[in-house]
């Protein structure tokens, strides 16, 4: 069994070039997500034998996931005017890439910024709380990140 520490895992933000190149959103200190659930409906009928539901698996949600960090206004993807606050402002679509480490693997989705929290406590350091929502399709691999 290879269980591995998820220390080195990474949240990347790509640049909507093509080649797209996405670069590391710095002082990530936990990384949740994604959310992914199937969206099941109920279609019991007064036909259906006994008294047991009947569902139906229909659309998959990518859900979100999301990721307290040590804030960093001189970070171009911390700061206001063009980071992470910025995307969730302009309400603009963004291609987000988590790298897990050691080439385990990694996950890709379009997502929109839909929270950003700060968090200010007096006795620690100021941090933003991030919540990004996918929209679409997950691409997943079991390899190193492409370069």
């Amino acid at each position: 069994m290879a269980i591995r520490s998820a220390k080195g895992s990474l949240i990347k933000l790509g640049n909507a070039a093509s080649p797209e190149v996405f670069t590391t959103i710095t002082q990530v200190r936990s990384i949740a997500g994604p959310t992914t659930k199937s969206t099941v409906q109920d279609v019991t009928t007064h036909s259906t034998s006994g008294n047991w539901m009947e569902k139906l698996a229909t659309l998959i949600d990518p859900g979100s996931f999301s990721f307290p960090l040590n804030y960093d206004k001189t970070d171009t993807a911390h700061a206001f005017a063009t980071g992470l606050w910025s995307k969730l402002i302009a309400l603009t679509l963004a291609n987000y890439r988590c790298v897990l480490p050691a080439s385990i693997g990694y996950f890709e989705a379009a997502a929109y910024v839909t929270s950003h929290q700060f968090d200010l406590p007096v006795d620690n350091v100021i941090r933003a709380n991030m919540e990004l929502m996918m929209t679409g399709a997950i691409t997943t691999a079991n390899t190193a990140e492409p370069s």
